[in-house]
């Protein structure tokens, strides 16, 4: 649940208006972190209006559900490099994640629900958000300045994300956890795995999927996970993959509304297993219930 409380206030022709969670939130943002000191109005962009600010990658957050995005620019005491923030409001905490998992470089940091740092730029998601922080040169003390805005803009996120319940179907051995990606958009999908362009896996738009990589045994395999609108849905998309896709049937696995295909592997002895224990993982999870 959300932690927001609502604010009501009137808006410029006496109506009555919720105040956004993004409103909220701009108004706890610090308005300086190390030297660096926010001398700009901060910018707020629509799914009309990104386009303006964000050029050839506004596709992506659009996939994911965006609703709004705040962009702040702070300066140094000289010269003209800035550390910019963007903020962005999504329609769920899942969609925040899956934009958090599209580029998944850097180190890990306690920081947010989950974060990763490179040099000069840092990201994380908190509940609807996804946070991008980065300096915009290399300039002394920008990456403590980076990671200090950062860690100030989580704090003042009261909300906590849940994580797609699709991660749970994952198998955890040999799991690379910086390959999961999370997504329900076709044209990511094809981002990730150019190779199946124009093939049956090509999903709606609608449907969670994730990828994810294990390494066991010297052995490698990507694994596919989707949810379909139902039982035939999912076994109409197996029939599709093993005919124009070309899968081999010891490489789909279909349970229910879920179609689990390995893409790629070193041995069908892998592939074999994984989709052994995603069915062991969603027997122990009906038992639990």
């Amino acid at each position: 649940m959300l932690l927001y409380a609502v604010a009501v206030a009137l808006s410029s022709h006496g109506s009555m208006t919720v105040t956004d969670p993004l409103a909220l939130l701009r108004a706890r943002l610090p308005s300086a972190v190390g030297a660096w000191t926010a001398i700009e109005a901060t910018e707020r962009y629509d799914p009309q209006t990104i386009f303006s600010y964000i050029d050839g990658h506004a596709e992506v957050y659009l996939a994911y559900g965006m609703q709004a995005c705040l962009a702040r620019r702070y300066r140094p005491p000289a010269g003209d490099a800035a550390i910019v923030l963007d903020v962005f409001l999504m329609n769920s905490s899942e969609d925040a994640y899956g934009v958090f998992t599209h580029d998944r470089g850097g180190d890990p940091i306690a920081l947010g629900q989950e974060a990763l740092v490179r040099p000069n730029w840092l990201s994380f998601w908190k509940g609807r958000f996804y946070v991008s922080v980065y300096a915009e040169d290399e300039a002394e003390g920008a990456q403590e300045a980076v990671v200090g805005l950062g860690r100030a803009v989580a704090g003042a996120i009261t909300e906590e994300g849940l994580r797609p319940a699709l991660l749970q179907r994952l198998p955890r051995e040999g799991l690379d956890p910086s390959s999961i990606r999370y997504f329900h958009d076709r044209q990511l999908l094809l981002y990730h795995v150019p190779g199946l362009r124009g093939g049956p896996l090509a999903i709606d738009g609608r449907r969670p999927t994730m990828l994810a990589r294990f390494h066991r045994d010297g052995a490698r395999a990507l694994l596919l996970v989707a949810e379909h609108e139902g039982p035939d849905a999912a076994r109409a998309a197996e029939i599709a993959a093993r005919g124009d896709g070309g899968f081999a049937a010891t490489r789909i696995r279909v349970l229910d509304s879920l179609l689990a295909v390995v893409l790629e592997t070193d041995t069908d002895g892998l592939a074999r297993r994984l989709l052994d224990e995603i069915v062991s993982r969603q027997t122990e999870s009906e038992g639990s219930r």
